[in-house]
This record gives C-alpha cells, structure tokens and sequence, in this order.
C-alpha cells in the first residue's frame, strides 16, 4: 500500500504499529509450543488426548481424556485453551463442545453444545479470540464459539458448499476450508 508505519508500542512479542494513513497493525502471535489431538479410532473409538512438543521430535504424550469417547470431530485453540468440538461418540452423532487448558496436563472440561450434531471429519480455524466450526455430515451449517468462555456456539453462516472431510487453515484474518467431498 505504501503506508508507513511507527511502532507505537514496543512491548516484547506484541508491538502495535500504526500507519500514516491511521490504520493500526499487531504483529500475529504464533499460539503456542504445544500440538494436541482428541479422540480417534484404533481397535475402537477412544477419547484419549495426546500432545507434542512442536520444538523437538519425539513421540506423543498422555496429556489426558475428553469427557467421552469420540472421532471425527473439530478443534480450535487461543494459545491457553484447546477446545474440541462434535464428532461421532458411542451414543451416536454428537454436538458436545469441551476443553483442555493447554499448560496443565488434565482431562477436558464441559465447554458448551454446537447448533447441530455433526459426525464426519470438520476442520476449526481460530484467530486467537473467535473460534470457527466448520460443518460436515451433510450440513452447510457453521458455528462460532469465544474461546475464553465457555458458552454454546452459535450460527456463523454457510458453506457455498457442502464440504465433507475438508481441510482447513487459518492466518488470523480468513479461514479457508478446501478440498472434501460433497
């Protein structure tokens, strides 16, 4: 654009720089040191958590247990708290939402409910603050959640297209969902 910009805040890892023209820009957090996975399937549905250590190889740890068993759900993280979202459990399809916080090993906690029950593989974009639901078992449908509280989600809006089994990727600002089948 050919704006300038001047740091206006130069706080370790969170400077604030504001241009000429009196937009203001936050340098992008990378949201933390740990990658987690819930639930799944081995010999059966299991609701195991494991994490990793993004820095250094090595293999996965026992970081806990979601509330219930449970494959093909979602998850989005604001630095603190991962939270985890549908998917298929042994009662059937489900719409439960829960969390972990991210610096104490521990089982998940009640976070709230999706609009929807859903089973088959959606993707979670997050900017840090908002979390994103994508849809999937047929549905069009997304939701949103406020990370930091816990609550039920609401309706964000629809896909242009039905996307089962998507990925999904996010830089803070546009989330992206490609790929699936429909």
């Amino acid at each position: 654009s050919g704006e300038l910009f001047i740091c206006t805040d130069a706080t370790a890892g969170e400077n604030v720089w504001k241009g000429q023209l009196g937009t203001t820009v936050k340098v992008a957090k990378w949201y933390g040191a740990r990658g987690f996975w819930g639930g799944g399937e081995d010999s059966g549905i299991n609701n195991n958590i494991d994490y990793i250590a993004i820095a250094t190889t090595g293999d996965a740890g026992d970081f806990g247990d979601l509330t219930s068993v449970r494959e093909g759900g979602c998850a989005v993280s604001n630095g603190t708290r991962g939270v985890f979202a549908a998917g298929q459990d042994s009662g059937g399809i489900a719409n439960e939402i829960e969390y972990i916080t991210i610096s104490t090993l521990g089982n998940a906690t009640d976070f709230g409910d999706r609009t929807y029950s859903l089973y088959h593989s959606s993707q979670g974009v997050s900017n840090g603050t908002r979390g994103i639901l994508g849809a999937g078992s047929n549905q069009k449908d997304l939701d949103y959640i406020t990370i930091a509280t816990t609550a039920n989600a609401a309706d964000f809006g629809d896909f242009a297209v039905m996307e089962n089994n998507a990925g999904a990727v996010s830089n803070g600002t546009r989330g992206v969902w490609g790929g699936g089948d429909n």
